[in-house]
């Protein structure tokens, strides 16, 4: 039971004091240099008072709300020398720098599957090394089902940390048992 962590997408959202969804739209982000000119929209953009979004071909998606905008960006086929958001963060702030920004949280998704054949791997993984076995975990007709929810209080913030099992579709691949 080797478990394989695989990190599929990175979320780096800024907090920003009455911002507005309105500003966020392609050709805005692309005259201001913030992407570059030839990127392809993947479908038409949602422009709105409440929340925008834009999303391009290469993965990356950017959704504005009142308070935040979030800069995502999928790693599935990515090295790390190849994401793109840290730098289009930096321009977007170079864009707005009157913008009262007030933190900026990073949120990256991963998965870590098991090998293939245990579709019980990932919440035996949970009962048995996250958490201590015990008669809590033999209760039911089937295996516990089982989450894990933690928050750190750091000093510059929190460290919310969620792990829960569930049954990954990878590409073109069979199911696998995963967290």
């Amino acid at each position: 039971m080797t478990p394989i962590v695989t990190i599929q997408e990175l979320a780096l959202a800024l907090t920003a004091k009455n911002h507005s969804p309105t500003l966020l739209n392609s050709e805005f982000l692309k005259y201001s240099g913030i992407v570059p000119a030839d990127w392809e929209l993947a479908r038409p953009p949602i422009l709105g008072p409440q929340i925008s979004q834009v999303a391009f071909t290469n993965g990356i998606n950017i959704v504005a709300q009142s308070n935040a905008i979030t800069f995502i960006e999928s790693l599935s086929t990515k090295s790390q020398e190849d994401v793109k958001i840290p730098a289009i963060i930096r321009k977007y702030v170079e864009a707005l720098p009157r913008t009262d920004y007030q933190a900026l949280s990073i949120n990256p998704r991963s998965f870590v599957t098991f090998e293939e054949g245990d579709e019980n791997a990932a919440s035996e993984y949970i009962t048995s090394t996250l958490l201590s076995k015990g008669t809590w975990s033999d209760v039911g007709k089937a295996p516990v089902k089982a989450a894990v929810n933690l928050v750190y209080a750091l000093e510059r913030g929190e460290l919310k940390l969620s792990v829960a099992e569930a049954l990954l579709q990878l590409q073109d691949a069979d199911q696998t048992p995963g967290l």
